[in-house]
């Protein structure tokens, strides 16, 4: 008796054993479907949250208020991160790409030239827009050479090769980046 009992657990043990991985695909098959599910649930609130970020960023930007602006596209990245630039940027598109990621959601001290002396500070919005000493639109157009649209005018800068610095030559401004 005590042999077919000893004999009827290990049979019964050996079945749950057994039977434990046949879930498994079950279970990895829920939650796939569980993150499938929450993430399309939740992205069209992701995205109007994502749409009054960008405009707190522009009002806050607009009104000089760089430090709101700031938190607020922290928060952005922090719900959409930044795609960034991945190994060496060889191909124009590349190098273009790296320096709007550069620029995206940076701030920049404005100086005057020839004196050095900071007059202003520029913010580059993710929405190519620009506020500071010159608000308008931006564009990476080069490797190393941004376009800003503003006053009815377009301001050429060169950016140097460590990504920190932007010179205008024309207006004798030089812009260097606060948030490296």
């Amino acid at each position: 008796m005590k042999k077919l009992v000893l004999a009827t657990l290990a049979a019964l043990t050996a079945s749950a054993f057994a039977q434990s991985g046949t879930y498994k695909s079950d279970y990895e098959r829920l939650q796939r479907d569980y993150e499938a599910a929450t993430a399309q649930a939740l992205d069209p609130v992701k995205k109007r949250h994502a749409e009054a970020l960008q405009q707190l960023i522009r009002k806050a930007t607009q009104a000089g208020d760089l430090e709101t602006a700031v938190a607020a596209k922290e928060a952005l990245n922090h719900l959409f991160p930044p795609k960034q630039a991945t190994g060496n940027a060889t191909t124009g598109a590349s190098k273009r790409a790296a320096l709007a990621a550069n620029l995206t959601s940076s701030k920049w001290a404005v100086f005057d030239t020839p004196t050095q002396k900071r007059i202003d500070t520029q913010v580059f919005n993710v929405d190519g827009t620009c506020a500071g000493r010159l608000n308008g639109r931006w564009e990476a157009v080069s490797d190393d050479e941004v376009k800003i649209y503003a006053n009815s005018q377009t301001y050429a800068g060169t950016m140097n090769g460590g990504g920190t610095q932007i010179d205008f030559v024309r207006i004798k401004r030089t812009m260097r980046k606060e948030n490296p």
